[in-house]
């Protein structure tokens, strides 16, 4: 028998052993114990923001409340998978009032979750995102946001680079936009509502350089916000598509393929 060929085929259960163990190591849990004591990733300091320096899943295990003038965490590796789980991370902020009246009291620094440029593939979902004094959610290219909400944020609420994906998420009660969509990218299926500046706001990214790129929302609402429910930046086409704008400053502004939509009870 050729021992050295033998060596090299494993068993089906060594197969099933492995991916499980692999699975397992992948999977970092978070709660505010961790957070505080750091050592999360390597390079992670103790307490804020959580650093997450290497590929793999992350989950909550419990809410992480952050204290004023920092982050919550920091996305620093490519392919990152967050599920919040079903939980928050707090920051002090209180957002109160209604579209333009909004106001937001509390330090206007630090983020929910951020990134360092260049790390593309995020995934975050499953959870909320809420009273951070400058945004709640930012996600760099290639990013998938699902079930997240961003609300009672000093600036915008969720915000994501080219070729990212937001769905079945919220954005309501931040002081300023409530998604950002910059450099092309789908929103779906999501909402919009008080935030004290446009709902939802797609930029190609022309004016600032990057490669101009078209953008979609589709099947989403906003309403009560201050500035336009809907708002096209660019020169590049942006599709508003099956989406209803309610009690807006005003329903849908810009944007160059546009269908099946509803502004205040009238279709266009």
């Amino acid at each position: 028998m050729n021992t050295s060929t033998f060596r090299l085929r494993p068993t089906l259960a060594a197969i099933a052993l492995l991916a499980i163990t692999c699975g397992a190591q992948a999977q970092t849990t978070i709660d505010q114990n961790k957070a505080l004591a750091g050592s999360v990733t390597p390079g992670d300091s103790p307490g804020f923001p959580v650093t997450l320096s290497v590929p793999g899943a992350y989950k909550l295990t419990g809410n992480l409340v952050v204290p004023a003038g920092t982050g919550g965490i920091v996305i620093a590796a490519r392919n990152v998978t967050l599920d919040l789980n079903g939980f928050s991370i707090v920051g002090p902020v209180v957002c109160t009032g209604a579209g333009k009246a909004l106001t937001c009291a509390g330090v206007k620094q630090g983020g929910g979750i951020g990134f360092y440029t260049g790390m593309s593939g995020a995934t975050i979902r499953n959870g909320t995102v809420r009273g951070f004094g400058f945004y709640g959610v930012a996600a760099d290219q290639g990013a998938t946001i699902n079930n997240v909400t961003a609300t009672s944020n000093g600036g915008y609420g969720i915000a994501v680079n080219g070729g990212s994906t937001v769905s079945n998420s919220m954005a309501n009660d931040n002081g300023d936009v409530g998604f950002l969509l910059f450099s092309g990218g789908v929103i779906t299926n999501s909402r919009a509502h008080n935030n004290k500046s446009y709902g939802i706001f797609v930029d190609d990214g022309e004016s600032q350089g990057h490669a101009g790129m078209a953008g979609e929302v589709r099947d989403t609402y906003a309403s009560r916000n201050g500035d336009a429910g809907f708002k096209a930046y660019g020169i590049y086409p942006v599709s508003w598509i099956g989406n209803t704008a309610s009690t807006n400053g005003d329903c849908f502004s810009g944007g160059k393929l546009v269908r099946n939509n509803v502004c205040d009870g009238v279709a266009n």
